[in-house]
């Protein structure tokens, strides 16, 4: 029984990595793509931008949970 749970975990694992790998993939072609459109822009200014966004996106997400709905627009989990 044990080494089938130990079998289960590490294909769970090689998933999880072939995802990552995939996102790595993914977020390199659209960079390289994004400064093949955008001559002034570095592929650093496009991560540099990308990580502001997902800090933002972060901050926000947890500001609207911990903070009590004030605005009717707002949908607070």
């Amino acid at each position: 029984m044990l080494f089938g749970a130990v079998i289960v975990w590490r294909r769970a694992g090689q998933g999880i990595a072939r995802q990552r790998q995939a996102i790595v993939n993914g977020l390199r072609e659209s960079v390289t793509a994004f400064g093949e459109d955008v001559k002034d822009v570095s592929s650093r200014d496009v991560l540099e931008l990308m990580l502001l966004t997902q800090y933002w996106c972060a901050y926000s997400t947890a500001h609207m949970i911990s903070a009590p709905c004030s605005s009717p627009r707002l949908r607070c989990y």
